[in-house]
């Protein structure tokens, strides 16, 4: 059988990511096919009691950011069948076997699956249903064929083609490698089976730090990636606003305090943009 990378960049996020190692090892797949590289783009790994199975190899990258990290786990690996997800993320059981379906089985080049977010405590708060309506909307990304690094599986042989991630954006990379996929093929699949569940932003900080993030630092790539976009933005809000209803059990003040943190956090994009132009025009 074909041997299986899973490539992982971390930083600073050791707990969570031997939660997500596990959940991996527990996969219903011949586990010894696959090697998991751990890509550590942070500070050194404190000590721990955690056994690393034979099957990890943890690498140091020391250029800054997670696409360089991923790059240098593609360069490292061995894998016919490169799949990648977060420290933060939780794959399903089904996880290994659904993605090796669609790429190995199925033969389509690149496939992803649903994100299911969960939150912190029993009830959502408010920032946790912002990312529940609007966050990971893998269907939407799924008619537009841009899948996230949370959850992907490619063919090595599509990255021999095509290069890796763009490692000079700190975000947005992932879309714009398949931007640059759909340019000159459309083999994509998305395998309802393949889930890997990630914790919702339960904080305006942290909610504040990604906008920031994304609105100055993957401009560039952002702009290459949403001429592609060939669905109605509109509809889209709306069917995510019908959703937020719906996740909020119909309360209409939750919805409009929702939609407040939505409202927010567009206006914050727009100031770093002006403000990147400002500081591009100086």
């Amino acid at each position: 059988m074909p041997l299986i990378s899973v490539i992982i960049p971390t930083f600073n996020d050791w707990e969570r990511l031997w939660l997500c190692v596990n959940a991996i090892l527990k996969n219903e797949f011949n586990i010894c096919s696959v090697e998991i590289i751990i890509v550590n783009n942070g500070p050194p790994a404190p000590s721990t009691n955690v056994t690393i199975d034979e099957r990890i190899t943890i690498i140091e990258c020391k250029k800054k950011g997670s696409y360089s990290a991923r790059n240098l786990g593609i360069i490292n690996s061995r894998g016919d069948y490169l799949l990648f997800t977060d420290a933060d993320c939780i794959p399903s059981k089904k996880w290994i076997s659904a993605l090796y379906e669609s790429l190995a089985e199925k033969k389509f080049d690149i496939v992803s699956g649903p994100i299911k977010l969960f939150s912190k405590n029993e009830i959502a708060n408010v920032f946790e249903l912002y990312e529940f309506a609007f966050a990971f909307d893998q269907e939407f990304n799924k008619k537009i064929g841009l899948f996230p690094t949370a959850n992907l599986g490619v063919k090595r042989e599509i990255f021999n083609l095509l290069g890796l991630f763009d490692d000079s954006q700190l975000t947005g990379s992932d879309f714009e490698f398949c931007s640059r996929y759909i340019r000159i093929k459309d083999k994509l699949d998305f395998n309802s089976d393949a889930i890997v569940y990630h914790p919702a932003r339960y904080s305006l900080k942290a909610l504040l730090k990604k906008r920031i993030r994304t609105s100055f630092k993957g401009k560039s790539n952002f702009k290459k990636i949403y001429p592609l976009r060939n669905s109605s933005q509109l509809n889209h809000y709306i069917k995510r606003i019908k959703h937020l209803y719906e996740l909020t059990n119909k309360k209409p003040m939750k919805v409009v305090m929702v939609l407040m943190v939505a409202i927010s956090l567009k206006l914050v994009s727009k100031f770093c943009n002006l403000y990147g132009k400002y500081l591009t025009s100086k």
